[in-house]
């Protein structure tokens, strides 16, 4: 509402309280379009990291299924585990050594069977796990994966 002593003063007071009125109606709806703004790019963020976290961890699934997979090919025709993931790379079992996705290193956690069996062969790798650290994002371990 505009006070009835401005209606009766001059024109220069009266127009200088409408520009005041208008200017903090002004930043009062730039805070509302920043916040809103902000809001949508954080969610818009947040869901993105979600996105890369879920594929990485999808990719974390399909090198180790290959590492399984070489590992079981490599046991059966050559009737010995392999004794280093090179192994695998060499008699092409596996392309290459790909890095974990999640830690982004090639930093394999090599499992190696159990020396029980008195032969005169090395016992070998069994199976490959991720070195990363943490939970993935359905609460399991990384590395138990």
């Amino acid at each position: 509402m505009i006070p009835k002593d401005l209606l009766k003063g001059s024109t220069v007071e009266f127009w200088s309280f409408i520009m005041r009125r208008f200017l903090c109606l002004a930043i009062c709806l730039a805070t509302l379009v920043l916040g809103v703004g902000c809001s949508i790019y954080h969610k818009v963020r947040v869901s993105y990291e979600v996105g890369v976290l879920h594929a990485r961890e999808d990719v974390l699934k399909i090198d180790l299924q290959a590492f399984r997979q070489g590992i079981n090919q490599y046991t059966s025709e050559k009737g010995v585990a392999p004794q280093s993931l090179d192994d695998l790379v060499t008699a092409r079992y596996i392309h290459k050594i790909p890095p974990d996705p999640i830690t982004e290193e090639r930093n394999w956690r090599v499992i190696l069977a159990s020396a029980e069996n008195p032969s005169n062969r090395p016992p070998g790798i069994v199976d490959v796990r991720s070195a990363a650290p943490g939970k993935s994002s359905d609460g399991s371990l990384y590395s138990e994966w």
